[in-house]
């Protein structure tokens, strides 16, 4: 699970991403790598390269900006290093979010695949989203 492309991610059962243990797991989930990171500025420069694969998506013109300013309020520029336990609770407050909205889109994705509903890839379906705040990047930290 070391790369961040979505092949490389493990699957559940019913053949969707297995998002707990993209982000949760101890060893390599998205939240430990990011956290791993001694000082604020490779926290934020980590957590940046992680979103940005992330919630790479066509169209996405508007994203890394809302991503960038996202970070900038939770990892502001000259955060002391002293801070880190709360920086880390921030960043891993955000991954959750974002897990959390993806296990949601994955569940619905599973339902109308079984309700026979043809599954919905333009911008709802468990990996589809167009920007990041509707990947559950939230608009305050």
């Amino acid at each position: 699970m070391n790369d961040t492309g979505a092949r490389a991610w493990p699957t559940t059962a019913d053949g969707t991403t297995d998002w707990e243990r993209v982000f949760e797991d101890p060893s390599d989930g998205l939240i430990v790598l990011a956290c791993r990171s001694e000082t604020p500025d490779q926290l934020k420069t980590m957590t940046l390269i992680i979103l940005r694969q992330l919630l790479k998506r066509k169209n996405d013109d508007d994203g890394d900006n809302k991503m960038a300013a996202y970070i900038d309020r939770t990892i502001p520029d000259g955060a002391p290093a002293d801070d880190m336990d709360g920086l880390r609770a921030g960043v891993a407050r955000l991954f959750r979010r974002i897990k959390d909205d993806r296990i949601k889109l994955a569940a619905a994705y599973v339902e109308n695949k079984k309700a026979g509903e043809p599954p919905d890839t333009t911008e709802t379906g468990p990996e589809r989203r167009t920007t990041p705040s509707a990947q559950g990047l939230p608009s305050d930290p």
